[in-house]
This record gives structure tokens, C-alpha cells and sequence, in this order.
């Protein structure tokens, strides 16, 4: 039998952890009420996460190629830029939400603005 403690621990734990993670349904609300800016933001914020974390494998076995993501979601791949992008919008998907990078070494790195001695 489980003592009166026991079982009141057992309903803090639930409620902290209920604190810290968000259900599926308050995320799904949480993305209903967003802006249209909002859900570009966290699309691409995911997409662009996303391709970092694979990059390494993508590299290895698709380099060269191009890649689109919405949010975490790899959509396709194509040998050029514009094929990715017809196939995606024959699919009905907003270019706006899309995050399309072509395979390459130095595809995670940020873009340089500056030439270094030319400022």
C-alpha cells in the first residue's frame, strides 16, 4: 500500500512536469493563434535547424544537390534550384514557408557580408 507522502510526490512530479512541457494540444493552439510572420519565423527557425543537424549526412551522400524543408519536415531534393521549387509549388506548398539550400561544404556557415581588408 502506498503512503498518503508517496502519492502526493507522485501528483507533484506530474504537475511540474506538466508545467515544463507543453501538451500537443496547447501547442497546436499556440500555432493556430499565430501570426502569419510568426509561423514564417518558427518554420524557418526549425527549418533552418534542421538542415544543420543533418547536414553531415546529407553531405555524404547528396552533396551537390538541392533541398527544400518546411519546419523540421525534409520535403524533396533535386539536382537544381529551380526543379526543387517547381516540384513543391505542384504540391500546393507557399514558397514563403519553404527553406530551399543547396548540399554543399559551408552550407551551415553564416553568409559573409564583407570581404576581410575590405572595410
Amino acid at each position: 500500500m502506498r503512503s498518503k507522502n508517496s502519492r502526493s510526490d507522485a501528483k507533484t512530479k506530474r504537475r511540474r512536469s506538466a508545467r515544463t512541457a507543453p501538451s500537443q494540444n496547447e501547442i497546436a493552439l499556440a500555432e493556430a493563434l499565430e501570426t502569419p510572420l510568426e509561423r514564417f519565423e518558427r518554420l524557418q527557425a526549425q527549418a533552418h535547424q534542421t538542415f544543420l543537424t543533418r547536414l553531415p549526412e546529407l553531405l555524404e551522400k547528396h552533396s551537390g544537390q538541392w533541398v527544400a524543408y518546411r519546419g523540421k519536415k525534409l520535403l524533396d531534393m533535386a539536382p537544381g534550384k529551380t526543379e526543387l521549387l517547381q516540384k513543391c509549388l505542384r504540391r500546393g506548398l507557399d514558397p514563403k514557408e519553404l527553406m530551399v539550400r543547396k548540399i554543399r561544404p559551408g552550407a551551415g556557415e553564416p553568409p559573409t557580408l564583407f570581404e576581410t581588408g575590405m572595410v
